[in-house]
């Protein structure tokens, strides 16, 4: 009998295992800052994303077990977090933390997309990083407002623009030249 069904390929598998070990950690950070953040608007950014990796982790299980896929043994409560251990981290720290981890999230994706060749998992991974954004542009509205965005530093706009005419810019490194040679 002739299956229709087309296979995960290795990289598809990878990406799915690497994104399910992703956001079983991360959820598992998250409910830990969920029990802890106080901060009437970072806490609400924290469910959202506590949210987003609950769901993502049913998807991607519902995906393993669609395609008889072997669930990677991700991080679980459980056994990896004490949720009501004292208060680690600051609710700044917490902002800071999804900043970075939807930042790391954005690049992620849009990689796995990229190493996707089958529809549903190019469109799953495509609706993560929409997600992401979402989360990305919150976190930095927030982060911008509560002054905790480190900014690139401003430089002056450019009025012309000028090119190289010459190789005299290697004056002051010719000693590099001639040992390189």
């Amino acid at each position: 009998m002739k299956s229709d069904k087309i296979n995960l390929t290795s990289a598809e598998i990878a990406t799915l295992w690497s994104a399910y070990m992703n956001d079983t950690m991360a959820h598992c950070i998250l409910e830990y800052f969920w029990v802890h953040a106080k901060d009437s608007e970072i806490r609400p950014l924290v469910g959202y994303a506590r949210t987003l990796t609950k769901t993502h982790i049913e998807k991607m299980t519902h995906i393993f077990n669609d395609e008889g896929l072997v669930k990677p043994i991700g991080f679980t409560i459980e056994k990896d977090v004490k949720l009501h251990a004292p208060r680690l981290y600051s609710d700044e720290f917490m902002l800071t933390f999804l900043e970075l981890m939807s930042k790391s999230g954005l690049l992620a994706y849009s990689g796995f997309i990229a190493m996707s060749s089958r529809k549903d998992i190019r469109t799953y991974f495509i609706e993560r990083l929409h997600e992401t954004t979402k989360l990305f542009d919150a976190c930095t509205d927030a982060a911008l407002i509560k002054g905790l965005i480190v900014k690139a530093p401003y430089i002056e706009y450019p009025t012309r623009n000028d090119f190289v005419d010459n190789k005299s810019y290697f004056n002051g490194f010719s000693f590099l030249i001639r040992n390189a040679l």
